[in-house]
């Protein structure tokens, strides 16, 4: 024959694996095995993942979220147990502000760096904590007349038998009146209760007054 007519050219297999690739889209789920699926290719904006929703993506590569709860309960837990026996050990005052130190210093580094944002907490669980500390100081007074009048602990001049062996079964009054039948218990006494009385003149007769005093004054500027 003549040149006329051209010989049909069959495709070779390359060309054939690269038409059948080029007919594949990107990321088609592969046939399954044991009920997964399994992505053959992701493209550049695809996570390479076998989860199905974005926010089950997002929550694996983030950290987690503080307990609130944990941090709170700790502080108070040590904060009452310093200010309990601090005035007996005066070596826990060291030891409580090397513990809270570290602490802060600790829990600032892991919320900056490690905890992501944690939702429900804001101002109001620090200023709630805050009026709580009152506990703790009350708790410390009464811990320190407790020890400090201890005839046990600290011994009077006239102490004997009697004072050490005190009676089996003896009433209330008459074992708080030989507790503070002295000079010196008598003014550990007198000062815790003179600190309990000043507090509640200041929460319940000077607060009220300042709080009534600014909001008249906030009132007037605002006229």
């Amino acid at each position: 024959m003549d040149g006329g007519d051209d010989e049909i050219e069959e495709p070779q297999d390359g060309e054939e694996d690269g038409e059948e690739d080029s007919k594949e889209a990107v990321g088609v789920k592969s046939t399954p095995k044991d009920g997964v699926f399994e992505y053959e290719e992701c493209g550049p904006d695809e996570c390479e993942t076998q989860m199905i929703f974005q926010d089950d993506l997002n929550e694996f590569y983030l950290n987690k979220m503080m307990a609130v709860f944990y941090v709170y309960s700790w502080y108070f837990t040590n904060y009452l147990v310093y200010y309990m026996y601090a005035g007996a050990m005066p070596l826990m005052w060291l030891l409580g502000i090397i513990f809270w130190v570290l602490g802060y210093i600790s829990w600032k580094f892991l919320t900056i760096c490690f905890y992501r944002k944690t939702y429900g907490f804001d101002e109001e669980i620090p200023l709630y904590a805050v009026g709580l500390m009152k506990y703790g100081v009350l708790f410390h007074v009464c811990m320190i007349t407790f020890m400090f009048t201890d005839k046990r602990i600290l011994t009077p001049p006239d102490y004997d038998e009697m004072v050490h062996y005190r009676p089996v079964n003896e009433r209330i009054d008459m074992l708080l009146a030989r507790r503070f039948n002295t000079a010196t218990n008598n003014f550990v006494l007198t000062f815790s209760i003179l600190v309990c009385v000043f507090y509640y003149i200041y929460k319940c007769i000077v607060m009220p007054i300042c709080w009534y005093v600014n909001k008249s004054s906030a009132a007037k500027k605002a006229k």
